[in-house]
This record gives structure tokens, sequence and C-alpha cells, in this order.
């Protein structure tokens, strides 16, 4: 099992509604081919810069479910698991990564949006939403 987290570099959304349907119009336009943006990758290396990455001899100390953690990433859309025993410890960190960095970040477990910094953060949830979507790409 994993949580599955949800970044970009793009608009801000206004609430939890907004970021569902900003998430669905980035996954349909971006390809797996694409590279990611300079400020994703930004995201991605300083959260690798804090825990590993999972390779063939997992280490024990990295909270992430898949790698390499690149792999979810393409164009200005990063979409990422934790695994549940980490996450009080990676959500908050990875949440106040994507602050500092500019990103938007999504939880769709709790249909929460955390806005970059000087940005009012956004928490609601969306009305659509009976039960979250899961959403997973990967490069290949």
């Amino acid at each position: 099992m994993s949580w599955v987290l949800v970044a970009w570099d793009g608009p801000v959304p206004a609430s939890a509604d907004d970021a569902a349907r900003i998430f669905e119009e980035l996954e349909s336009s971006v390809s797996e081919d694409d590279p990611p943006t300079d400020a994703i990758r930004g995201y991605v290396e300083e959260l690798l810069a804090r825990w590993p990455d999972i390779t063939e001899d997992r280490s024990e100390d990295s909270p992430w479910a898949d790698g390499p953690l690149i792999a979810n990433a393409s164009g200005p859309l990063f979409v990422f698991s934790l695994g549940l025993r980490s996450l009080s410890e990676s959500i908050p960190y990875c949440t106040e990564v994507a602050r500092r960095r500019g990103i938007v970040l999504y939880d769709q477990e709790q249909e929460e949006v955390y806005s970059p910094a000087g940005i009012p953060a956004v928490v609601s949830a969306p009305a659509h939403a009976s039960s979250p979507r899961r959403w997973f790409f990967r490069r290949r």
C-alpha cells in the first residue's frame, strides 16, 4: 500500500475542485516522453538529497514506494507514491520543499492542496469526490 501525491509546476488552484481539474488537464496534455521541467527536476533532486531513491537494494530509510523517482515526472507534472510507514515524516517534508520551491502539491487521499509559499493554502474536499481517484503514470 502507498500514498499518492501529485506535484506540478504551474497554475495554483483556488480550491480542491480546481486542483482536480488542473491535474486532469495536465495529465491529459503531458506525454510520458516529456522531460521534467527544471522546477520539477529540482524538486525531485531535493527530495532525493534527503532520502535515497529506491534501487534493487531498497533502502529501509527511503519513504518512496517506487523508483527511480524521476521516472514519475513528465513535463510540469510529478506523481509519486510514499510508503505508509513513513508518512508522518515524509509528507511534511515533501510539502515544505514544494512550498519553498513554488511547486503545487496535491494530496488526493485527503483532497488537500498545499500552495507555494506566499499563497494562501487551500484545503477542501472536491464536491464530486465520494472517494478519491488514484491517478498514476510512469515514464518508460
